[in-house]
């Protein structure tokens, strides 16, 4: 099979990892690929052939048997250019990394969201099919009366071979370890990833530190929270590093207090890792995993998230363990490519 993926960039980003993994994996198999980009942000090396593109400009569809969108303008560049992709005997298929009406006010503010989310929503009804990470988003998307759907969950497998931590990470890393129980997270910061919520994790837990692999615009509410609550010592934010899921390992327990989710392959390399999972109560998270697998508290309530890290830190091993036997049944890098060229093949002998 031929397939072009459309993405907004090459950037270090969730949908963007999930992005590289598959067509790395869809060559193995014999699959061509090729990728397709506006943005001239290049973070991630694919082994397949990579085009930046311009919005208003089409590329050769008919190079192709599936055109495969991923986020919001890639979805409107595939939208604008449907007639095209018709007539060139394309099929349609976009992956909703995001639950659209929550998230897209988080990152765009209410103005721009409620603009963006009816153009959305027009460009998921035209597509062949639409697939979702997670049945609670599946269901959340009823009311589109799409042409077709189906769930498939991202999967992620870790390279053997990557680079070790850099020498002045580790120091800190083992400094924390040997005065706290040190949990983390690898995640972008941004007002719905929730972290403002470890404020006030660590005031209730003075015997626990936090470091996050990552950045965003929301680092600098943070900054002053940390700095109003005298928690620099105890709330450290490295910034953006290469593989982050090299830190995971450094973990006591892995925190995700998030508002509002996908599927994070963060939570996916934790769990293949066998680092403890303290998860927000959100329905993403929960349809994900069980309490057998994940401790699980109640957004805005520091009691409640610092009850669920006591009870993981106590029961890390079984969670931990639980939780890696489910990713090893459900979330492996094969399994999802697997499951995605199925699909492919059902739309091409239709």
């Amino acid at each position: 099979m031929r397939i072009a993926f459309v993405i907004p960039s090459l950037a270090n980003k969730g949908p963007i990892i999930m992005v590289n993994d598959l067509t790395r994996q869809l060559q193995l198999c014999g699959h061509h690929c090729e990728v397709f980009y506006f943005d001239d942000i290049v973070e991630l090396n694919f082994t397949c052939k990579v085009t930046q593109i311009s919005f208003l400009k089409p590329i050769h569809f008919g190079n192709f048997d599936i055109i495969h969108s991923h986020l919001l303008r890639p979805d409107l560049y595939c939208l604008l250019y449907k007639k095209q992709i018709k007539t060139a005997g394309c099929k349609l298929i976009c992956t909703l990394h995001t639950a659209i009406y929550q998230d897209l006010e988080f990152t765009h503010g209410r103005i721009k969201s409620r603009l963006a989310i009816p153009m959305w929503e027009l460009a998921l009804r035209n597509m062949d099919h639409v697939v979702f990470l997670n049945h609670t988003a599946s269901k959340s998307f009823r009311h589109l009366d799409l042409v077709s759907s189906s769930v498939i969950p991202n999967g992620r497998d870790l390279p053997v071979h990557h680079a070790d931590l850099a020498p002045s990470d580790l120091e800190l890393l083992e400094q924390l370890k040997q005065k706290y129980l040190l949990t983390g997270a690898v995640s972008i910061l941004d007002q719905r990833k929730g972290f403002e919520q470890v404020i006030e994790l660590l005031l209730i837990q003075p015997n626990y530190a936090f470091v996050v692999v990552g950045d965003g615009p929301h680092r600098s509410v943070l900054t002053r929270l940390i700095r109003e609550n005298q928690l620099n010592d105890r709330f450290i934010m490295l910034g953006e590093r290469t593989e982050g899921f090299r830190y995971i390992p450094y973990f006591d327990l892995f925190l995700m207090p998030s508002r509002s989710e996908g599927l994070p392959l963060a939570v996916l390399e934790a769990m293949a890792l066998k680092v403890p999972l303290v998860l927000s109560a959100i329905p993403e998270l929960e349809s994900l995993l069980s309490p057998h697998q994940a401790a699980f508290f109640e957004l805005d309530d520091p009691s409640s998230f610092s009850q669920a890290c006591v009870h993981a830190s106590a029961n890390a091993y079984n969670l931990s363990s639980n939780a890696y036997a489910h990713y090893e049944q459900f979330f492996t890098l094969k399994g999802m490519a697997d499951t995605y060229v199925n699909l492919y093949l059902t739309f091409l002998s239709a």
